[in-house]
């Protein structure tokens, strides 16, 4: 209910410094946050940094992890 009472352009400041703080905090492992950072520059103002997170979130979904893997194998 709170978040459907702040501004639009609110909203979309705060996503983009949500993002903005995430990729500072887990800069040392992005690749675990992808589909996260996407999610806030998505709903911000930052454009281009949405579409850089959203096509590193589809590359890293469209790959799959060795340990992944080997949990389906070992489950087979």
């Amino acid at each position: 209910m709170a978040y459907n009472s702040v501004l639009t352009q609110r909203r979309r400041l705060l996503h983009g410094r949500i993002g903005a703080a995430l990729a500072k905090l887990y800069a040392d492992r992005i690749e675990d946050h992808l589909a996260e950072l996407a999610h806030h520059f998505t709903r911000s103002a930052e454009t281009a940094r949405a579409v850089e997170y959203l096509l590193k979130a589809g590359q890293s979904a469209s790959i799959p992890s060795r340990e992944g893997t080997a949990r389906t194998t070992a489950l087979r």
